[in-house]
């Protein structure tokens, strides 16, 4: 008995070489594999080695005897070579989930970029936007194309591995050369179509540019005429032309960065207005002037209503020598 033990837990270590079929946690592998998005090489290695295995398990004996035990591994064998089909099925799922996903990025790009670039802008900053766009398409032009020869290798693995794929899978890869040449076509069109629009589009941006010109000019023009320069006005009505000014002037700023994107598309260098850059400058400093002006009233009206006699001459200097800083 005690020899026929010995024998027997030797057996057992003898089914010790498929320990990694049944002992390791399937879910994690997978999930650990995909991450390391390993190459198509590695996944049919991982595969055929799971295939030699079951075949391996299946050429094991059905029985074996040690002295007067009789071992049937009949249910042993099945549930290992079970564990081995989990395996396959598990790699050649992510191979195929791979292979759907990667297939349909490219399908639906050809679809997005198509729709996006055969709309036709109306203003420059869809303009810039579809321009960039197309920049950045011809650009990976290569990349895209070096990604058809291994998809379609990884789809006659999958065929080899008996792995059944969808009707959609099966026409979107038949339709995948031909669907790029196609997609090719597009971009030359709306190439075409796009320099006609940014033809059309400059001499449209000129003529605003002139526009903003005429515009600062007659602000200027506008400022020399108008703005409180002096101190005959009353303050308050000074304060109210320069606000009204000021909201000329911003509603001038707002126009001129809406023009800003369209001289970068066009390489237009922007000119300055030198009238408008002096009529900022000034507006600036008015405003700044009358407020002060402000403050002086209030402390010369409570200097102007005291005593001789409680007039502080120290502070009325101190406070007199930072409005003459100011």
């Amino acid at each position: 008995m005690s020899s026929s033990a010995t024998e027997l837990q030797k057996y057992l270590g003898y089914w010790d070489k498929y320990k990694l079929v049944w002992n390791q946690d399937k879910q994690a592998f997978i999930r650990r594999y995909a991450k390391a998005n390993r190459p198509l090489q590695q996944f049919r290695a991982d595969i055929e080695r799971y295939r030699e295995q079951q075949v391996s398990i299946q050429n094991e004996d059905l029985t074996n005897t040690i002295n007067f035990i009789q071992i049937d591994t009949n249910f042993l064998k099945a549930s290992l070579v079970e564990h081995t089909v989990q395996w396959i099925g598990k790699l050649t799922g992510l191979l195929n989930q791979t292979a759907h996903d990667e297939l349909k990025e490219l399908m639906n790009m050809m679809k997005d970029n198509t729709q996006k670039l055969q709309i036709k802008p109306l203003n420059l900053d869809h303009l810039s936007e579809s321009i960039h766009l197309l920049q950045d398409i011809k650009e990976g032009i290569p990349g895209v194309v070096a990604r058809f020869e291994p998809l379609q290798h990884k789809y006659e693995l999958l065929a080899e591995f008996d792995v059944q794929t969808t009707d959609e899978e099966q026409r979107d890869l038949t339709n995948l050369k031909s669907n790029w040449e196609t997609y090719e076509v597009m971009l030359v069109d709306a190439n075409t179509m796009l320099q006609k629009c940014k033809v059309s589009m400059k001499q449209s941006l000129q003529d605003s540019v002139a526009d903003l010109n005429n515009i600062m000019s007659d602000l200027r023009n506008e400022a020399e005429a108008t703005l409180p320069y002096s101190g005959e006005q009353q303050s308050k009505v000074a304060h109210q032309i320069l606000a009204e000014f000021e909201k000329k002037m911003e509603a001038t700023r707002s126009r001129q960065n809406a023009l800003k994107k369209g001289l970068e598309i066009f390489g237009i260098e922007e000119s300055k207005n030198d009238g408008f850059v002096q009529t900022e400058k000034e507006l600036e400093l008015l405003q700044q002037i009358w407020a002060l002006t402000d403050e002086w009233e209030v402390v010369w009206a409570s200097w102007k209503n005291k005593v001789f006699y409680e007039i502080e001459v120290e502070t009325m200097e101190s406070t007199a020598a930072q409005f003459f800083k100011k």
